[in-house]
């Protein structure tokens, strides 16, 4: 018997190896019946916090690959038609109160702006996530004192220490578990407000009239749906710092006057100047953000004019000429780069710097006035110094990133201003124009009957 050829040998072997995934697959979801696999909002709390949700999706994916019919379906508040609705309806409460608040006293119109209403549609998620913020600051802060009342414990010889040692445990869990949780609903809220902002463009972008969009090119639109959407998904994450930093910073300076005294002035002293130097670099990096988006915009209405009329550049040679005016408008944009990033890392150098240069002022002036230094001193305000170089060192990241969203939402609001009709409402409230009284109607007439030719003689 002649053995059987090899494509049919493989062809055995591949649906073999089809059958034992199919199967694997199989067995792993009847282990693990959720009823939808990887699905958060079917959850409940102990799942949503330790993130137990996701295990029949991890082991799934550890044994087999995952296809698209494996991941579980898009919940109802992240799809864009409920983010639209919710805008929608933020908007219209903000615009009643405003009619309501000038009918009664007198108030001048406000300028356009979807601020209010982005954060009307968030509103609860973001304080879910603020709140949770707070616990981690919180665990952060008593650390410090936790470690300080062990060490004196030690010292002292009592037995009360295992006491704070179950504290720093709980407040190591909560705060982990608080972190997580805050960042979850942070990245959640960013993508929300990412993708109500492309739609809202996009809807815009489709109901204005050509003539109206003065300024504004494919490019310029482009760059609104990617890039100046994006600084919202990233600031939503570092949003709370905003307030959590400044009060860590408060707390932690007030335990650590209370502990050294006077010399700890002269390390709070010390972090205090990198405020103004942050506002100054902040106005520097606005500056240059403000002169580089144009750039972006021109190189990308270049390149997009380019590709859709690339018929024509072929036939009158023009590739070289678009190359060296696209290059060119892409060195000057990374002229700005370089020099934002230049103001990133000045910032993040002093960041780090600061807080280490903070700790060795305020030993030392504590050590010269003539105080002793104990093991439970020491090391309480080293947690403490620690606790303040995590808010510093994030400090000038956001702000750098809150100040390229205003100017990302400047430009949203400028472009969302631009009057256009509304289609829909447009086909609601009128007529068609075959209805219209004035328009011509025509109806089926009699046929004539053709006129008898007389016959010729």
């Amino acid at each position: 018997i002649d053995p059987p050829p090899p494509s049919s040998l493989m062809a055995a072997d591949g649906s073999r190896r089809g059958d034992e995934k199919r199967r694997g697959r199989e067995e792993i979801m009847e282990m693990a019946k959720e009823p939808r696999r990887g699905s958060e909002q079917d959850a409940n709390i102990i799942s949503r916090f330790l993130y137990l949700w996701m295990t029949p999706l991890m082991t799934l994916g550890h044994t087999n690959e995952i296809v698209m019919d494996d991941l579980p379906p898009v919940a109802d508040d992240f799809r864009t038609q409920e983010l639209v609705r919710r805008f929608n309806a933020a908007n219209a409460q903000r615009q009643r109160k405003l009619k309501r608040q000038r009918r009664g006293g007198g108030q001048r119109a406000e300028a356009f702006s979807i601020g209010w209403d982005l954060y009307r549609m968030v509103t609860g998620q973001l304080w879910a996530s603020g709140m949770f913020m707070l616990i981690y600051s919180i665990c952060q802060v008593a650390q410090p004192l936790l470690l300080r009342f062990l060490i004196e414990s030690i010292r002292d010889q009592r037995f009360d220490g295992i006491y704070f040692v179950v504290g720093l445990f709980l407040c190591q869990a909560i705060g982990a578990v608080s972190n997580q949780a805050h960042f979850h609903r942070a990245f959640k809220v960013g993508q929300k407000l990412r993708a109500v902002i492309i739609a809202l463009v996009f809807q815009k972008a489709l109901g204005v009239h050509t003539w109206q969009m003065s300024g504004w090119g494919m490019g310029e639109i482009v760059n609104l749906m990617s890039n100046d959407s994006q600084k919202f998904f990233e600031l939503m994450p570092q949003f709370h710092l905003l307030w959590a930093a400044p009060l860590q910073i408060a707390v932690t300076a007030f335990f650590l006057i209370s502990q050294l005294g006077v010399s700890a002035l002269a390390g709070i002293a010390a972090l205090v100047c990198v405020i103004p130097a942050n506002v100054g670099l902040a106005s520097v990096l606005d500056r240059f953000r403000k002169k580089h988006l144009p750039i972006t915009d021109r190189r990308l209405k270049m390149c997009t004019e380019s590709l859709s009329g690339m018929r024509i550049v072929k036939l009158f040679c023009w590739e070289m000429s678009f190359l060296r005016e696209i290059f060119q408008l892409r060195s000057l944009e990374d002229r700005y780069i370089s020099k934002e990033m230049t103001v990133f890392a000045v910032q993040i150098w002093m960041m780090i710097l600061v807080p280490s240069l903070a700790m060795t002022i305020t030993f030392g002036t504590y050590s010269l006035m003539g105080n002793r230094l104990d093991a439970a001193t020491v090391f309480s305000s080293l947690a403490f110094f620690n606790v303040l170089r995590f808010p510093l060192m994030y400090m000038g990241t956001v702000v750098m990133v809150a100040v390229q969203t205003t100017v990302s939402l400047k430009r949203l609001n400028r472009f969302l201003a631009l009057p256009s009709d509304d289609l829909d409402n447009a086909l609601r409230s009128r007529k068609s124009p075959f209805e219209d009284r004035r328009s011509l109607h025509v109806e089926k007439q009699p046929e004539k009957q053709p006129e008898k030719q007389p016959e010729k003689q």
